[in-house]
């Protein structure tokens, strides 16, 4: 059996669905077609930007102990129109929500999939469609990249003429990570984070009901109130950092508020995806442990100076896979019971020119150079595997976009968490009315 050898993501992505047997690494954004749509032509598209990219090709198997990546050799995609007439949106989306937590069988068939709901309305015909992608293959970047290269064939009759050509294989990115596992900066970064983390794991921070990924996870949005993002901005030029490092000590304070732990390890993800692979569909991403310690008298000032210093440290520490810092680290912090290492996750998207902070949180713009009409339909996006508790910032415009992940049982935690957030953000980084 040849194929190539994995990266570290994706290993611990496959894993994670191994052990749960659920879509809990799938990630998904469902839209809403205005227009009349030519489903075969929709679908054919689709199969066109798998055929480009050989990682939404990818199939996962086992041959003698050791995971492998096999190509397939053309798309292999599986159509599924729903049938939905007279179904109403709150159907649909219960539909959507079925056929986004079906976990992927990794081995045999595509890493993606595309199902298109119809209906017919008193103005002709409707569409709802679920574009879905497991988490081991494609990040959210990948995600945006492969569903803008969907909209372009459609528009242009499958025409890639005006697409840039896909970047290099994703399997370059992974030798350079096992590359870096095998140099010496790899004992370094195990060093550095070692003795970051605190010598015993902190107990779960928040009184969560189970296994992180046990069951599907629920999506509670919301958006911070108006003014506030401007606040937040003038908060973290004063305190020299950027605005994500302001909400990730917003976030851990209200967590603190509500588990009342006081020191505690957050997942920050980033990316590694660099200029030449730009327009690769692959898993770039990184999560690193940051340890944050609430103060007594709680003051936000303090919590971000901690943040700032610890993160300039921690930059050249993290490209070291970790995957590979949880087998280094005793078996406590690989608690079957929890997600190795952090807890918590925070992940930020700024404000950018590629709508992927809008489809990360469920919130694709009408605002688009595509000629077929789309817009958001109610169904949040699925980011893929929480840890405990996720919560999800993205920039849009003026305002701050957000959505909490968490599994089923956890959804009123979610809630209490959103709504201390909301209120800490307020009481910190509303304006007030001079007299």
């Amino acid at each position: 059996m040849n194929g190539r050898r994995v990266g570290f993501g994706e290993r611990g992505l496959w894993f994670m669905q191994q052990v749960t047997g659920t879509g809990v690494c799938n990630m998904s954004s469902a839209f809403r077609i205005r227009d009349e749509l030519d489903t075969d032509l929709f679908f054919r598209s689709m199969a066109t930007v798998i055929d480009r990219h050989p990682n939404l090709r990818a199939r996962y198997r086992v041959h003698e102990g050791e995971l492998r990546v096999l190509v397939a050799p053309t798309s292999g995609l599986r159509t599924h129109v729903v049938s939905a007439h007279g179904w109403s949106d709150s159907r649909i989306t219960d539909d959507m929500r079925r056929i986004q937590s079906l976990p992927f069988d990794l081995a045999n068939e595509p890493p993606c999939r595309l199902t298109i709901w119809y209906r017919e309305n008193d103005h002709g015909s409707d569409h709802a469609a679920l574009l879905t992608f497991h988490h081991a293959t494609a990040d959210a970047a990948g995600m945006v990249l492969a569903g803008k290269e969907l909209f372009h064939l459609y528009d242009h009759g499958l025409d890639q003429s005006g697409l840039p050509e896909p970047g290099p294989p994703y399997e370059e990115f992974v030798e350079e990570q096992h590359a870096l596992a095998s140099s010496p900066a790899a004992d370094e970064a195990v060093y550095y984070w070692t003795e970051l983390l605190p010598r015993k794991r902190p107990a779960p921070p928040l009184p969560t009901g189970g296994v992180p990924g046990a069951s599907d996870p629920r999506v509670v949005p919301f958006a911070l109130p108006d003014g506030v993002a401007g606040g937040i901005a003038t908060f973290a030029r004063a305190h020299r950092v950027p605005s994500n490092v302001v909400l990730l000590a917003l976030w851990s304070l209200t967590v603190h508020r509500v588990g009342g732990a006081e020191q505690l390890v957050v997942g920050l993800p980033r990316s590694l995806r660099r200029g030449r692979f730009a327009h690769t569909v692959g898993t770039f991403i990184n999560t690193i442990p940051v340890v944050v310690d609430v103060p007594g008298d709680e003051d936000l000032s303090t919590i971000v100076a901690g943040l700032r210093t610890q993160l300039r440290a921690s930059i050249k520490h993290q490209r070291f896979p970790m995957e590979l810092l949880a087998q280094r680290l005793p078996s406590e912090w690989t608690d079957p019971n929890r997600v190795p290492v952090v807890d918590l996750m925070f992940n930020y998207v700024p404000l950018d020119g590629q709508d992927f902070g809008a489809v990360f949180v469920g919130a694709l713009s009408d605002d688009s150079d595509i000629t077929l009409g789309v817009a958001p339909f109610p169904t949040p996006a699925s980011t893929g595997p929480p840890a405990e508790i996720n919560l999800n910032h993205a920039q849009l415009g003026d305002h701050l976009a957000a959505t909490i992940t968490c599994d089923v049982g956890d959804v009123a935690l979610a809630q209490e968490l959103r709504e201390r957030y909301i209120a800490l953000a307020h009481t910190h980084f509303t304006p007030t009315e001079k007299s």
